[in-house]
């Protein structure tokens, strides 16, 4: 059909008074996921028209919530966190649909409404056998960001899929307690990248002197990629009492170290200090070291020229 006329067709049923009420919602809902640029103008009526919905628009969309199509997903949460808390009892109990896809979804539905009763029923959930249930239900408990998940999440960073770690770690950031600090530190070197960045964007947010502290008396360690990671989180705190520390490493022998001491100052925007250190940094022997540099006066050009 052409897109200009199917614009139109579904404007019109937007509008009408005389379309049946699910007709109503199912077209809404067509132009809230479409892909269609011509239908775009006409996606925040549509949104609002399904949040007006109500219980009407939940039981529509329960038999949307196995697809794998991102638009019409995306669509959903929007629609989700718009009803808000009314549709919390739906969602808790799919929890025990026996589709494992779908209730990895529903569990993701959760986290967008954000109520503090569906966080017990997301910690058992970090039990399910299933690593992608596990997985949303670590992301949820973050988004939704009450404490009584704290332990449940610390168990969940030694769990055995890296996807479960690596949401807990963000959302032990969320919930931005320091009781997480040594296990953050930890999980800066977990096997997996993904793990260990989570773990310190993580550590960064709860931007604590308990967590600095900490940092700083493991950059001893062996391990020169923790090490790094370590490096970069401590700039990326931003506290400027930890220049000097930052500094001294810049003439550290080994030149991964030098290199993401170059990371940890791009954070330090507008500081003429930290430019200067840079500027010579784009002199040091090793090539990693002088592309590191040049990227972290790059990223700071904004504020300091």
């Amino acid at each position: 059909m052409n897109r200009l006329l199917t614009a139109v067709i579904s404007l019109i049923l937007l509008a009408s008074s005389t379309t049946a009420g699910e007709n109503r919602l199912l077209h809404a809902f067509l132009v809230a996921s479409s892909d269609d640029a011509e239908l775009f103008p006409f996606r925040r009526k549509a949104i609002a028209e399904l949040i007006n919905g109500g219980d009407k628009t939940v039981d529509m969309l329960l038999g949307f919530l196995t697809t794998e199509d991102e638009r019409e997903r995306a669509a959903i949460k929007e629609v989700f966190r718009g009803i808000g808390k009314d549709a919390e009892g739906t969602l808790l109990h799919l929890l025990a649909d026996k589709d494992r896809g779908k209730v990895a979804f529903v569990v993701e539905l959760l986290g967008e409404i954000k109520t503090e009763q569906s966080a017990i029923p997301l910690i058992l959930l970090l039990n399910d056998p299933d690593p992608d249930i596990r997985a949303s239900a670590a992301a949820s408990l973050g988004k939704i960001g009450d404490p009584v998940a704290l332990d449940a999440l610390l168990q969940a960073l030694s769990d055995s899929a890296y996807l479960v770690r690596e949401n807990a770690a963000y959302s032990l950031g969320m919930l931005q307690r320091n009781e997480a600090v040594p296990h953050l530190i930890a999980a800066l070197s977990d096997q997996c990248f993904t793990v260990r960045y989570a773990a310190s964007w993580a550590l960064a947010r709860l931007d604590s002197r308990a967590a600095l502290d900490s940092l700083d008396t493991h950059l001893d360690i062996e391990d020169e990629l923790t090490k790094a990671y370590i490096v970069v989180t401590i700039g990326a705190m931003r506290d400027t009492s930890e220049l000097p520390l930052i500094f001294s490493l810049l003439e550290n022998p080994s030149s991964r170290t030098r290199g993401f001491a170059c990371d940890a100052l791009s954070h330090f925007q507008g500081n003429w200090r930290v430019a200067n250190r840079l500027k010579q940094a784009l002199h040091d022997p090793s090539p990693f070291v002088r592309m590191k540099a040049k990227q972290a006066l790059l990223k700071m050009s904004n504020e300091i020229y």
